[in-house]
């Protein structure tokens, strides 16, 4: 799956830079408890890992990638539309603080590839902070984190090693 993503570290990500999913955290996936006087918030979905051939296959296409930097990591993905600072921020928290990104569509991707028993890999790129800024020049950055994320993959593609 190929798309957009937000960051979470603009003094280490940019606009634009790829994001790959080594690891995928379906976030809406939760127990809300409490324990009296506290509100407790605990994942309780798997952290799913992409198929190890894809994800081999984009790790060394990235060394001969020269147009933006690409991240792998973990992307925190659920259906809500993030452009709020101290969610954005709770979900890092929630996920142990090492996230690359985020998005809305990777938990489908695996959820329908897990059951027809299919390869999948996350690629995405940066287009925003999810800081609630997310309409400051919108377009453009969504373009540019289009392109790059859809020219990473063409690239991953025209490395080979994919058949068989």
């Amino acid at each position: 799956m190929v798309g957009i993503a937000f960051g979470v570290d603009p003094e280490r990500q940019e606009i634009g830079d790829v994001l790959v999913a080594r690891q995928l955290l379906a976030y809406d996936l939760q127990r809300v408890g409490s324990n009296g006087t506290r509100t407790s918030v605990v994942p309780r979905g798997d952290r799913v890992s992409p198929s190890p051939r894809l994800l081999d296959r984009c790790r060394a296409a990235a060394v001969t990638w020269r147009e933006c930097t690409v991240h792998f990591g973990l992307v925190v993905s659920g259906v809500k539309l993030v452009d709020n600072r101290t969610f954005r921020d709770g979900l890092l928290q929630l996920a142990g603080g090492e996230v690359e990104g985020g998005e809305m569509e990777g938990a489908g991707l695996y959820a329908a590839a897990h059951r027809r028993k299919i390869d999948w890999i996350l690629v995405k790129a940066i287009c925003d902070w999810a800081d609630g800024a997310k309409g400051f020049r919108k377009a453009e950055r969504q373009g540019i984190a289009a392109r790059n994320a859809a020219q990473f993959l063409s690239h991953t593609l025209r490395q080979g090693g994919l058949t068989g």
